[in-house]
């Protein structure tokens, strides 16, 4: 069991959106030793997958230090807000190419739903 209903607002929502878990529920070690590594066919979100679970646990620990240090909490979906918009911010500074990046329907879904853009190679619309 989760400890703080905002963490696990937090994991339920990098599930949600990546239509994937391998989060053990009250460990974090046990979460982070199972994470998988490249489960996508598209590279764009192997590389949202890597980003995920560091941006949660840098996100955490420092949402831990403004409630402990300076009395400030944040609930969880704008934690996870504050993500997404990283995340997002990373990921669309890369000219990705469609042509090297297959996309299988889900994952196309996935990248919709974060706003992720695979830019369109001359070649491929010939």
């Amino acid at each position: 069991m989760d400890l703080c209903n905002y963490v696990r607002e937090i994991w339920d929502s990098a599930a949600k959106v990546c239509h994937r878990s391998h989060r053990v529920r009250g460990d974090v070690v046990c979460t982070i030793e199972r994470w998988p590594s490249s489960p996508f066919h598209n590279n764009l979100l192997n590389q949202l997958w890597d980003h995920i679970l560091g941006m949660i646990v840098w996100n955490l620990w420092k949402e831990r230090n403004k409630r402990i240090f300076e009395d400030k909490n944040r609930t969880g979906s704008e934690i996870w807000q504050i993500i997404r918009l990283h995340i997002q911010e990373t990921l669309s500074q890369k000219n990705w190419d469609s042509t090297h990046f297959p996309t299988l329907p889900e994952e196309r879904r996935i990248l919709i739903s974060w706003n992720l853009k695979l830019k369109s190679h001359p070649k491929a619309q010939a």
